[in-house]
């Protein structure tokens, strides 16, 4: 926005349920400079276009007859902040504290023990990432060993499947725990481990040969999804285990069973997966 817009949002969202009329902007952001109606009525325009809404529709921003303009979303003072909550993070959020509390919710269902998949869904550039990465950077200041990301990419007839999950354990395995995670691979994933790429007998980044679509040489999918579930379930059976899957709308199909057939086991397990995606991309029965 331009920085007399942002003046604008930030004056209307500072008094959330007030009518605040044309005159008294004037007077408080152009200082009874001589500037027309259109000037404001531009200003809320590019409010509107910024945040994603239509006049007709406000979630935010509603015109009010001839009197002015009235904030109609929720505000919450961050002053006095929480575990969870910081201003700079709500700040990078604007106008999204639900989503955030629906997050936060989620989360400490993951910390009792009940898996949890929460899928952000929305247009392109409407912020579903820095949604997710506003929720993760304030749990990652006090647990950044339990955070994986992994990027789905658009493979669907690739031969190659399961890149987002690999993404996952090569990160887990980098990081500072990373020896335990290998130990826990050798234990849980014995026929697994040697063929994971960058995690066993594999170069990084390099699929072993002949590998299958929904497989591997030797290894059934079923195989595959209870050695990798166990895995898992064992990294998030003490400690919350978090899994951020970008572009699910891109996901290879086996990806996504796997991650069904995850979230549908019924052994206790802190895990809570994260997904973005854009809806109008969804295919089939995943969407």
């Amino acid at each position: 926005m331009r920085p007399q817009t942002l003046k604008v949002l930030l004056y209307l969202a500072s008094r959330p349920g007030q009518i605040i009329s044309k005159e008294e902007l004037f007077r408080q952001l152009w200082h009874e400079r001589n500037v027309s109606d259109a000037v404001v009525r531009g200003c809320i325009r590019e409010i509107r276009r910024a945040l994603g809404e239509e006049a007709e529709n406000p979630q935010y921003i509603e015109t009010v007859g001839y009197e002015g303009y009235r904030f109609c979303a929720e505000v919450r003072d961050t002053r006095h902040t929480t575990a969870y909550e910081t201003s700079s993070s709500i700040t990078n959020v604007f106008g999204r504290q639900r989503e955030m509390a629906q997050l936060r919710q989620a989360l400490e269902e993951a910390q009792r023990g009940v898996r949890q998949m929460v899928l952000i869904h929305g247009e392109m550039g409407l912020g579903k990432t820095a949604l997710a990465e506003a929720f993760l950077s304030q749990y990652a200041a006090d647990k950044p060993q339990q955070i994986a990301r992994g990027q789905c990419i658009k493979n669907r007839a690739s031969a190659v499947p399961y890149l987002p999950l690999f993404d996952i354990l090569e990160q887990l395995c980098s990081k500072a725990q990373g020896g335990a995670v290998r130990d826990m691979l050798h234990q849980y994933a014995p026929m697994c481990q040697n063929v994971l790429p960058g995690l066993g007998g594999s170069a990084a980044g390099d699929p072993p040969r002949n590998w299958p679509c929904n497989g591997f040489d030797g290894i059934t999918q079923t195989q595959l999804f209870l050695e990798l579930a166990r895995v898992l379930e064992a990294l998030s059976a003490n400690e919350l285990l978090i899994l951020l899957l970008e572009d699910v709308h891109e996901c290879d199909d086996a990806t996504m069973t796997f991650f069904s057939f995850l979230m549908q086991r019924r052994k206790s397990a802190h895990l809570l997966v994260l997904g973005t995606y854009r809806p109008e991309r969804c295919f089939g029965h995943h969407r």
